[in-house]
């Protein structure tokens, strides 16, 4: 990786515009990671369903119970099976389970995805399976602040957010020191997804979209020394979200949150008690 960046940061001195095409690639791209065993397993234990979205096949999963529904929405790059130690504890607690796996991600089809598809899948798995819960994971909290805010109509009554990002513009950042590419490329960048897109990068942050959603309670779980999302970010979204409680913890990072089981019941807690 470290040969890889001196290389990008040589090629965007001379060729900035192709390190911007990479860069765009890089961003509508995701790797798909690794399913562990243990997690495949579990992921065979729901209902397994294709959903037809916009041509591409996105893998739905469902675990019955009687108590209310929730929907879970994975990260970046992430997949249903991330959510195994809290699903397994909702279902303990009897409430019924839906996740799915984005265009791009897990046994999805396609190799391509954006913030706005994965935002309107968002909604329409909001409005397919009718749950008042929802939990999510690093990126799935911005796709998810954003269905919400362009569907105002859609009701949620608990939201539980591990981690959560705030600017699009600190995700481009974050890109971008990772590959080491020098800023002219960034500019060009930003150019290129604000034409594709038709969207302005200045506009895009959860702490603007929280303003606008329908949600009665959310509770962000986030930890101090997360390394690819700083809880600074997590502090803006919910200075501006009156109806959120941040909640500092320690000793996770950016990933293994989804498996610390304190973590994991503070949430069944937030979840489970009064409305």
């Amino acid at each position: 990786m470290k040969l890889q960046r001196l290389g990008i940061r040589f090629l965007s001195v001379l060729f900035p515009n192709w390190v911007a095409r990479y860069a765009f690639h890089y961003i509508t791209h995701p790797q798909k990671k690794f399913v562990r065993k243990e997690e495949a397993t579990f992921l065979n234990s729901a209902k397994q369903q294709a959903y037809p979205f916009k041509g591409k096949n996105v893998q739905t999963y469902t675990w019955e119970g009687k108590g209310p529904g929730v929907l879970c929405v994975h990260g970046w790059e992430g997949h249903s099976g991330n959510f195994k130690a809290i699903i397994t504890a909702l279902q303990q607690q009897g409430l019924r389970v839906h996740a799915f796996d984005a265009p791009a991600h897990g046994a999805s089809s396609a190799n391509t995805t954006n913030l706005f598809e994965i935002s309107s899948l968002v909604a329409e798995m909001l409005l397919h399976f009718k749950t008042p819960y929802i939990i999510s994971h690093s990126f799935g909290g911005v796709a998810t602040c954003h269905a919400l805010a362009q569907n105002p109509s859609i009701a949620i009554k608990k939201y539980l957010l591990f981690t959560v990002p705030d600017k699009f513009t600190e995700r481009i950042d974050y890109v971008f020191e990772l590959l080491g590419a020098k800023a002219k490329s960034k500019r060009i960048l930003i150019d290129t997804i604000e034409s594709t897109l038709n969207v302005s990068i200045e506009e895009m942050e959860v702490s603007r979209y929280v303003s606008k959603i329908n949600v009665d309670k959310a509770l962000i779980l986030h930890d101090v020394s997360d390394r690819v999302i700083p809880i600074a970010q997590a502090e803006r979204v919910v200075a501006q979200w009156p109806k959120a409680e941040l909640e500092k913890i320690s000793g996770t990072g950016h990933f293994k949150v989804l498996l610390n089981p304190e973590v994991i019941a503070k949430g069944i807690a937030f979840l489970g008690g009064e409305e």
